[in-house]
């Protein structure tokens, strides 16, 4: 099976759209940081700086998140079934 990806559907939009409004309050994190080659770690040049994927958003503050985006896609039939 192969899937073809057709990156400009209005719906394709809407939903990163929605996985990115999960996410909404994430601070852009840089930091130093090391690349893993399964050997160890290679340190990459002392000045290299990378964008951290550490997730600083508290569990309930993405549970917020992902309530907004169900409200705005109308993807609740009962507001009481919020997880």
């Amino acid at each position: 099976m192969k899937f073809h990806f057709e990156p400009d559907f209005d719906y394709q939009h809407a939903a990163i759209e929605a996985v990115c409004a999960l996410f909404q309050g994430q601070e852009t994190c840089q930091t130093e940081f090391t690349v893993n080659l399964g050997r160890g770690h290679l340190p990459l040049a002392r000045s290299s700086v990378g964008v951290g994927n550490r997730l600083t958003l508290l569990d309930d503050e993405i549970l917020g998140n992902l309530h907004q985006v169900r409200i705005q896609h109308l993807l609740l039939a009962n507001p009481a079934n919020l997880f």
